[in-house]
């Protein structure tokens, strides 16, 4: 096979590549499965998940600092007059060779070892664990979320499916007036005017349940792309919008409150930020390190080796205001993170309130609509015997149907928004 026939079968199979990536699920779906399989495929949470592992990284370069190094050097050249050469920036710890007046080779070991550096690279490990324990807790808190956008989108696709049946139901109810209405006039009963008012209420209703399928196609494809699923998933809802009583209170909420993930975070930034002023304050303090070295060098066909061992001890005297500065710079971002995480805790507490608020609106209204759906189906069955026994007319009929499913839409409205509001008052205390 020629090399273009290979390339172009590889540019092929790059987009059936991609789409293998994206999960396809099938069957029956309910609201428990859909946050399971969002918190699986969520690319928010992948991606969550891949920043708390740098954060741990983070922390293993933070505790490398705090153990031996040794490197090697290995240099060659020719030197006129002798002189000092070190090995490349980049290798750790630098080695530092005495290099002869001549053409030379020389080789080494270098060794280094902290024992006292003011404490700066325990805080900086220190600082670095917290960071890593606020990544992990961010990543809770994008689960939180994204269980949240599940539960939505799970809800809403359930509200869409309802309405498309309550307008199938009011399509097959016009329908059939429709033809009683046209045996009717076709038996010389009622006037054309009746026939033709119930022939364009039923497309309006044909009208309506169109617009309505629209909906819970545009819903599912909206659930599917939040689970991170393909959209050629055949999945189907099993649950149903329904009403369930809460029974704890305010007090309680805001207490489980507390445990949020974003206020554990916060206060882990605090800490690190804490950390890095013990680190900043640390340079002001004596940097005491073990050094060894073993060397080699040959010149000129002879060769000499030897080692060294040794304490170094440095402080800085005068540094321009470097490590005030960054004494400075360190304490402002402790402050910043305090007043994040008083931030976060008012906003917790004001999203606890709010779904609070929201979840007795909501249940007032699914009681009031569920009154409200009683009455008008009574209403309506009420105008049908006197529509049939001739003590009324058609349009009274149609209007107490039109009031029907107006109460109906709106029963399943103040479902949803119950619904919501559960789901936003568990995401306002931490859960899943």
């Amino acid at each position: 096979m020629s090399m273009s026939k290979i390339l172009s079968l590889a540019l092929l199979m790059i987009p059936i590549m991609a789409r293998a990536e994206t999960p396809t699920v099938s069957g029956p779906l309910n609201l428990n499965n859909a946050v399971q399989t969002a918190l699986k495929y969520s690319p928010m949470i992948q991606s969550a998940g891949y920043q708390a592992s740098a954060a741990e990284a983070r922390v293993g370069m933070a505790q490398a600092m705090t153990r031996p190094q040794l490197s090697v050097t290995g240099i060659a050249g020719n030197s006129s007059m002798g002189g000092i050469l070190a090995s490349p920036p980049s290798v750790t710890p630098q080695g530092i060779t005495s290099f002869p007046s001549d053409t030379a080779t020389t080789g080494g070991l270098m060794l280094m070892f902290p024992i006292y550096t003011g404490g700066r690279l325990a805080a900086a490990m220190k600082g670095a664990k917290a960071l890593s324990s606020a990544a992990g807790l961010d990543k809770a808190a994008v689960e939180r979320n994204v269980s949240m956008e599940a539960k939505t989108a799970y809800h809403r696709a359930l509200l869409a499916d309802a309405f498309v049946e309550v307008y199938q139901n009011l399509v097959n109810e016009e329908q059939e007036r429709v033809r009683i209405a046209q045996a009717a006039f076709d038996e010389g009963k009622i006037a054309k005017f009746d026939l033709l008012r119930n022939q364009a209420d039923l497309a309006n209703a044909q009208q309506q349940l169109e617009n309505a399928k629209r909906d819970s196609q545009v819903a599912m494809v909206d659930l599917k792309t939040i689970l991170g699923i393909s959209q050629g998933s055949n999945v189907t809802l099993s649950d149903k919008l329904e009403y369930a009583a809460v029974t704890e209170n305010l007090d309680a909420f805001l207490k489980r409150a507390e445990d949020r993930p974003e206020l554990a975070s916060a206060k882990a930034k605090v800490n690190s930020a804490q950390a890095d002023i013990d680190a900043a304050k640390g340079l002001y303090k004596p940097q005491v390190y073990v050094n060894a070295m073993q060397g080699v060098t040959a010149a000129w066909g002879e060769s000499e080796s030897g080692y060294t061992v040794g304490v170094s001890v440095g402080l800085t005297l005068i540094d321009g205001g470097l490590r005030q500065s960054e004494v400075r710079e360190v304490e402002s971002m402790l402050n910043a993170m305090k007043s994040e995480e008083q931030q976060t805790r008012l906003a917790v507490e004001q999203e606890v309130r709010t779904a609070w608020a929201e979840l007795e609106a909501g249940d007032r209204n699914v009681q009031l609509s569920r009154a409200a759906v009683t009455q008008a189906e009574e209403d309506y069955r009420v105008v049908k015997l006197r529509y049939e026994s001739g003590k009324t007319i058609n349009v009274e009929v149609l209007d107490a149907l039109f009031s029907l499913v107006r109460a109906q839409t709106n029963e399943l409205s103040a479902l949803y928004d119950h619904n919501i509001a559960r789901d936003t008052l568990a995401r306002a205390v931490g859960e899943i």
